[in-house]
């Protein structure tokens, strides 16, 4: 076994050890139930689950459509894509970690809805709103297909807006994330992936992606 396959090994052994010592305590119920969702790749630790009142207004508002007719089958072909190549993005480690080694075979174009957060709120929140993570999810040759800047002149899939835009998609583990687009006047310019387990709060104005 090498070195690194070890260290992890180990580390696993470390926190396998605490988390029984935790499910043995008083409040080890809370540990379990969070075990079980994190193995079946679903959203854990949320700080407050319990029951919510019934929301009088959405959470979130359409603003528009727009529609994908060129997916981008792997991530090595969107960086080989001459618009690309002039509209210079920045992937963070995350990003290029997590979805690095993408690649499908076929996609089909498909239409993404654009709407948005009318009040802060989590990950949780909005795939809730959203209606759940199937309905949630991009596939990947589209979100990168909505990255790349017309060359013809027509409006970017993002507007003219520099808010922060939101993805979420399975990561090369088939894990859903949350994906971030900051745009300069409507063009794709930073991309950062994150965590679903993080309880930070997405702010109001924020625009959300599904299809």
């Amino acid at each position: 076994m090498s070195d690194p396959a070890m260290k992890r090994t180990e580390r696993a052994e470390q926190l396998m050890s605490d988390l029984a010592l935790h499910i043995c305590e008083e409040g080890g119920q809370i540990w379990l139930d969070e075990l079980e969702l994190f193995m079946k790749k679903q959203i854990c630790w949320v700080i407050d689950r319990t029951p919510k009142k019934e929301r009088t207004d959405p959470l979130l508002l359409e603003q528009y459509s727009a529609h994908i007719n060129n997916p981008i089958t792997s991530f090595k072909e969107f960086l080989e894509h001459g618009a690309v190549r002039n509209q210079r993005c920045f992937f963070d480690a995350n990003f290029t970690g997590w979805f690095g080694t993408y690649s499908a075979k076929t996609s089909s174009p498909c239409t993404l809805r654009c709407k948005e957060l009318q009040e802060s709120a989590n990950d949780h929140d909005l795939i809730a709103a959203l209606g759940g993570e199937n309905a949630a999810e991009v596939p990947l040759s589209i979100f990168f297909g909505a990255l790349i800047t017309p060359v013809d002149g027509s409006p970017s899939v993002f507007g003219e807006s520099d808010v922060l835009h939101i993805f979420y998609a399975r990561d090369n583990m088939g894990i859903l994330r949350a994906i971030t687009v900051a745009c300069k006047n409507g063009s794709p310019r930073f991309i950062s992936a994150h965590s679903l387990i993080s309880n930070a709060r997405w702010d109001k104005g924020r625009r959300v992606f599904s299809i």
